[in-house]
Formats: structure tokens, C-alpha cells, sequence
């Protein structure tokens, strides 16, 4: 199953069946805090890259392509997914956590638990993503 259909349905938190020899984006739909803090405890392991995706904004449709481009050639990157519509309280507490401003769409990557880099809207590309995980 391609990348962007696993991505699709973790926006839907919805489980789908693997091909065999495919790997899952390792991502985490963000619903509560306790994801929330899932996400930063996995980045003290390795980056995460966070990304804040509304479901009715026509941008973030269209950066999300980007975003599933990166992720169909870094599978090995922790990803975690807020939806900002359905639960904009998180948004707002993850944006008060990392003391950056909320957008939508929006990218963050965060390394022990600490921002590291972050872009919004157009500026979110394959391979802005690339560089700052690579960093």
C-alpha cells in the first residue's frame, strides 16, 4: 500500500492491512495529550517530525503531498499528526509547548523533546523536510 493511502487512513485513525514486504509509516495520530507526550518521549531516540494537517483547507491537501513524499523516502522518521480542525485544543497545547505559533498546515521537527526547526504553509517541501531531519 503506498504511503499516502497508509497516511490517509492514520489521518482517519483508521487500521489498515499491510502488504506483504511493505513497511508502516511509523506515525502516531495525535488525539490527546497522551500521544502528545508519546511523540516527544520517541524524540529523545531519534527526530520526529510533527505535522499539524486541517481537514478543510485546500493548502493543506496540497502540502500534504509533499509531506507523504518525504515520508514514502524516510520511513525510518517517527511522524506524528494532528488534525487541527477536529482537535484544535491539543493544536493549541502543542503550540504553547513548543512556543511556536499555531498554522495549518504546519511542520515541526522536534529532537528532545525540543523544537528544532519548523515552516508553515508553502515553505513545507520534501525537501525542507529532508534537510531538517538530515541537519
Amino acid at each position: 500500500m503506498p504511503a499516502f493511502e497508509r497516511l490517509k487512513n492514520l489521518f482517519r485513525n483508521e487500521q489498515t492491512p499491510e502488504d506483504p514486504g511493505s513497511r508502516s509509516v511509523p506515525g502516531i495520530l495525535l488525539r490527546d495529550n497522551s500521544d502528545w507526550k508519546e511523540l516527544l518521549r520517541r524524540s529523545r531516540e531519534r527526530p520526529v517530525v510533527l505535522f499539524k494537517h486541517s481537514t478543510s483547507c485546500g493548502v493543506s491537501q496540497q502540502i500534504l503531498q509533499e509531506f507523504n513524499e518525504f515520508a514514502s523516502r524516510n520511513e525510518s522518521i517517527a511522524y506524528g499528526i494532528v488534525n487541527v480542525v477536529e482537535d484544535r485544543s491539543l493544536s493549541d497545547t502543542i503550540a504553547a509547548a513548543m512556543r511556536i505559533r499555531h498554522e495549518s498546515p504546519q511542520a515541526i521537527v522536534i529532537e528532545n523533546e525540543l523544537p528544532v526547526w519548523h515552516a508553515s504553509h508553502w515553505s513545507i517541501t520534501a525537501k525542507e523536510l529532508e534537510e531538517a531531519v538530515l541537519r
